[in-house]
């Protein structure tokens, strides 16, 4: 194969490379990957990452979320284990210190799935809650539902 081929080749592979990968984090929000020098806590870190991860799949691909038990176009629910349902907006939001007023359609929809979960499962023992940005071990807004009758787990 000659040269001009070869480099032909990779050229195109690049630009199909760079169209899949604008069109997976279209609507991703902006997160620094690299930083030469001074990080100063806005590089990627495991729980960044997993965050990106989550953002392209809720967003990229609906019905695919693996463990997911209900869908909406705004909401996904993935039943971490028996009782215990965490709930993810469709929208990349990191924790609930950058909610913005134009996310409540997001919100409106986690509670109202909460709502009819809770009434499905017919649980009367339940919790709701978030973790903030230095306890999140995925840095994307999510809301854990725990049935109490069905886990022990203390959250942290």
């Amino acid at each position: 194969m000659s040269r001009a081929k070869i480099i032909g080749g990779l050229v195109i592979a690049g630009v199909i490379g760079a169209l899949i990968g604008a069109y997976a984090f279209s609507g991703v929000q902006r997160r620094s990957f690299l930083a030469i020098t001074g990080c100063k806590g806005n590089c990627l870190g495991p729980n960044e990452i997993m965050g990106l991860i989550a953002s392209v799949g809720f967003q990229k691909t609906p019905g695919l979320v693996p463990r997911a038990v209900k869908e909406t176009d705004k909401t996904v629910v993935v039943e971490f284990q028996p009782g215990w349902f965490v709930f993810f907006p469709k929208k990349d939001i990191r924790d609930a210190a950058e909610l913005r007023e134009d996310d409540a359609e997001y919100l409106n929809d986690i509670y109202a799935v909460m709502g009819d979960l809770i009434r499905e499962k017919g649980m009367t023992n339940w919790q709701i809650f978030t973790n903030g940005k230095d306890i999140q071990h995925i840095t994307y807004l999510h809301f854990h539902l725990m049935d109490r009758s069905k886990t022990d787990v203390i959250p942290r």
